[in-house]
């Protein structure tokens, strides 16, 4: 279910290592009286056409009735003639492949922020491409990182200080692995600034667990229920924590009270099969 929600890209070169090679076979074999960006302007070329390659392939996998709908969504933005028609065409992309495959929602969204030159636009795009690294193969989370990075970069050339395109930049560096500890350094600035910003402290939450400091990542999460007590995503992720740690009985106790706050019926129920499967890993350990 997860990896519908990719590109696909695995089955091909990442799309990090596609450009590296682009670029390598460009510097070696494209003559030196071209332009000094001829290169990098060959490559884009390439790159924009492996990926309308690859978001075909994608769209032959869907079925009948969403094919069909996924073509008149394109034709209804290449149709489109007035701006208000334009952005209402895109924002139906968005949600169409918002649901199917989040990262060419990504890819869309990073489209219309490049037409609009629309700081909330690229802020927007550049977390759609954030929220994509987490199930995408190792070796195309460095392409969406940079995507990422790109996005946001363009809106902080806009406003220096917008808090959410920090913030963003620096999941950027974190997750794709780039510079983690500029990124952490974005992170904690930010929370200098400001100590009761839940989404930093998320965050920082979220990346100490990633580098394996647990008891790091419970201070932070009860320090997101401290300042904003329906913010209980936090036990979930402490019964993550816990479950990490090896400790079934304490996980538990978080996890119920998660599951107190989900509505009764499919949500929960869905919640009770996830959690099974998570116990009856962590007993066999």
């Amino acid at each position: 279910m997860i990896k519908r929600a990719t590109l696909r890209f695995s089955q091909k070169a990442g799309l990090g290592v596609l450009l590296f090679a682009l670029l390598s076979l460009g510097l070696g074999l494209i003559p030196t009286r071209h332009p000094e960006d001829y290169v990098a302007k060959k490559a884009a070329v390439e790159m924009d056409e492996a990926l309308k390659e690859q978001i075909q392939e994608v769209k032959e996998g869907l079925d009948g009735d969403s094919q069909a709908e996924a073509n008149a969504l394109e034709l209804s933005l290449k149709d489109a003639k007035s701006l208000e028609e334009r952005m209402e065409a895109y924002q139906n992309l968005l949600s169409f492949w918002s649901l199917r495959n989040p990262a060419i929602g990504a890819l869309f969204a990073k489209e219309r922020a490049l037409e609009t030159d629309s700081l909330p636009h690229f802020v927007e795009a550049g977390k759609r491409f954030i929220s994509v690294i987490s199930v995408m193969d190792e070796k195309d989370q460095a392409w969406a990182a940079e995507e990422a990075m790109g996005m946001f970069d363009a809106a902080l050339e806009m406003d220096s200080r917008n808090v959410e395109a920090r913030r963003g930049k620096a999941s950027a560096l974190v997750q794709g692995g780039q510079q983690p500890m500029q990124g952490i350094q974005i992170l904690r600035e930010l929370l200098d600034e400001n100590p009761e910003d839940i989404e930093t402290v998320l965050e920082l939450a979220h990346f100490s667990v990633i580098s394996s400091q647990f008891s790091k990542a419970q201070e932070r999460y009860h320090q997101v229920l401290t300042l904003d007590s329906t913010r209980t995503e936090a036990y979930f992720h402490l019964g993550e924590t816990w479950i990490k740690l090896g400790k079934r009985d304490s996980a538990q106790i978080y996890y119920q009270r998660y599951r107190e706050t989900l509505p009764e019926g499919e949500a929960r129920a869905r919640f009770d099969v996830y959690l099974a499967d998570v116990l009856s890993i962590a007993e066999k350990h």
